[in-house]
């Protein structure tokens, strides 16, 4: 091999090389997701960002399958927090906490003049956000000094997306706008702080 080729191992997640572009994600354990959420959450305070879950609140709270629901029973106190004024009304008409805001607009967010919360919950939601960016700074006002913005999104290199790709399909939610890697939504968040 010549002197001045590379190979991938050289640009496997190499720290010192700022061109790094292929990227070992850590090892970890599967988990289901509302049952970490839920257990996170217990005797916290919390904020449920885009929590009306694109209308389909009423039909997921039916079968039990709500995940503010879920959260509310667990959590200290449980505010939801959504852009949808017919699902924010209705979840108050179930005796639900809930506001209406741009959850990528910083000033709203302020207005509602909420407690900032232990924990932040944007769940299966930064992968609809036109602003991801914008969100990260945004729901700062939300968070405690010492609270957690708990983020899931969809892994983009999940075994179905793979098999879906090798049928020449797209397994996607026609409402997502974006999809998010261990590395991509770590470079994310660590532009926001």
């Amino acid at each position: 091999m010549p002197a001045h080729s590379a190979t991938l191992h050289d640009h496997v997640d190499d720290p010192s090389s700022s061109g790094a572009s292929v990227h070992r994600p850590p090892r970890t354990r599967l988990v289901d997701r509302i049952e970490f959420i839920t257990n996170y959450v217990t005797g916290r305070s919390v904020i449920d960002l885009g929590f009306v879950d694109e209308s389909r609140m009423v039909s997921k709270q039916a079968i039990g399958t709500w995940l503010h629901a879920k959260v509310a029973l667990r959590a200290v106190s449980a505010l939801g927090i959504d852009s949808d004024l017919a699902g924010v009304n209705l979840a108050r008409n179930l005796g639900y906490d809930a506001h209406a805001a741009d959850c990528e607009d910083q000033e709203a967010l302020a207005a509602l003049d909420v407690e900032p919360a232990d924990v932040v919950l944007a769940g299966e939601l930064i992968e609809h956000l036109d602003r991801p960016g914008q969100f990260l700074e945004a729901v700062k006002v939300l968070v405690k000094p010492t609270g957690t913005l708990l983020i899931t999104t969809p892994n983009a290199l999940s075994m179905t997306n793979f098999f879906g790709s090798l049928m020449h399909r797209e397994l996607v939610n026609p409402d997502h706008v974006s999809w998010f890697s261990w590395h991509t939504l770590r470079t994310l968040l660590g532009r926001h702080g």
